[in-house]
């Protein structure tokens, strides 16, 4: 295969990939990275076709902006990495682009040799490529990811590719010139750089599609207002503490906790900000729970915490610092916020007969116990009735 049948492959091969981004783009206008992705891909595949084409001829213009198109879609595709990955932004790309553009015109007018551009464009794409490789390298084990690794693979390619060309050019070695018909030249000059495009942009849908799943995954675990786990997530999370404590033989709890006067807030200051009280309530217990703990939202103003290993003797002391916290705590739109709390106990001893189902149950009870008694305070389900009332202040004022 010849350099010019080679190099049209690989901008038909651009252009389809350039389609394809532009497609993903249209199914996604709402993900800003899909967008430059497509800019990106559009002008380095008309990049690749204007160089390609013009086969090495002293054409000054299609010279220029074919080989300015080719970084310029480095750093674009660059950024819509960094919006990917919600990074913060970074000029250095259009200081790399600009200063290429403006360099590669004085190489044109000093009328430079075919050796002496391909190296300054070879340099110019091996630290685009770096900058590809700075975004997607995986800082932990949790990153690595088939998408990842594809794209990775890809640009490792890539820039092995052009750091290669421009190293033996600099030895003065001709094999990898764009015009070379030999079969080394043209498998490093067009055909691994078109494997490593088709990576990157496999690659880049892969992450995108895992994007996709870890979203949708989260929003079927995880409250859409606060974040934190939903009912259909607490109660599995649950399920699984509960037959953990059964295996070990040890103590759970589980806590119910309601808002008092919640509907005033929503009256007097309006539904957002009940949503704004009801997010600040659900980061304020995941920092004062422990580790082990799970708190979760069950639906309305009601949550759930399941702690597990507190017994019936410490449970009061937890249901008190629970109060407390929340009491001592400023909400933007009240001055003064308090919650009941339903607490239902499981010992050792009683692990083989009571279900999740039932816990919660006891637990609820306790909760409408603690409502009835006049709010502010908890009450601990037995399984045969309810304990006093542990802790009772004056009904909250909303403000």
């Amino acid at each position: 295969m010849d350099s010019l049948t080679a190099g049209t492959a690989l901008a038909v091969i651009q252009g389809c990939l350039a389609l394809s981004t532009v497609c993903l783009y249209f199914a996604a206008p709402e993900e800003r990275c899909t967008s430059w992705w497509a800019v990106g891909s559009l002008l380095f595949a008309a990049g690749v076709m204007l160089v390609v084409w013009n086969a090495g001829a002293p054409s000054h213009l299609p010279l220029l902006i074919g080989n300015s198109l080719l970084v310029y879609g480095c750093v674009i595709h660059w950024r819509g990495l960094q919006i990917f990955f919600k990074k913060p932004r970074s000029v250095a790309g259009w200081y790399l682009a600009v200063l290429f553009t403006m360099v590669f015109e004085l190489l044109l007018q000093s009328q430079a040799s075919v050796m002496q551009r391909t190296i300054f464009v070879c340099s110019a794409l091996t630290i685009c490529s770096a900058l590809w490789v700075k975004e997607l390298w995986p800082r932990s084990q949790a990153e690595r990811s088939i998408g990842r690794m594809t794209a990775m693979l890809g640009v490792f390619l890539i820039l092995a590719t052009f750091s290669i060309r421009a190293l033996t050019l600099l030895a003065n070695m001709t094999t990898f010139l764009p015009t070379s018909n030999q079969p080394i030249s043209v498998a490093v000059t067009f055909i691994v750089p078109m494997a490593g495009t088709l990576l990157f942009s496999l690659g880049l849908f892969l992450l995108y599609f895992e994007r996709i799943v870890d979203d949708r995954n989260h929003l079927a675990t995880h409250d859409e207002l606060t974040g934190i786990s939903n009912r259909r997530a607490v109660v599995l999370a649950g399920e699984r503490e509960l037959d953990m404590a059964r295996r070990f033989r040890r103590p759970i709890t589980v806590a119910i906790m309601d808002i008092d006067f919640f509907k005033e807030i929503n009256d007097r200051h309006g539904h957002a900000a009940g949503d704004d009280v009801l997010v600040a309530l659900a980061q304020l217990l995941g920092e004062s729970c422990r580790a082990v703990d799970l708190v979760g939202r069950y639906g309305g103003e009601e949550f759930v915490i399941v702690l597990p290993g507190v017994d019936r003797d410490s449970v009061e002391v937890v249901g008190g610092k629970l109060l407390e916290v929340v009491a001592n705590h400023r909400f933007q739109h009240c001055e003064r916020l308090t919650v009941s709390i339903g607490l239902a106990v499981l010992h050792p001893g009683g692990a083989d007969h009571v279900s999740w189902r039932t816990l919660v149950y006891q637990a609820d009870m306790a909760l409408y116990a603690a409502k009835a008694a006049g709010r502010n305070c908890i009450r601990v389900s037995p399984q045969g009735g309810y304990l006093s009332v542990v802790a009772q202040q004056p009904p909250p004022i909303a403000a």
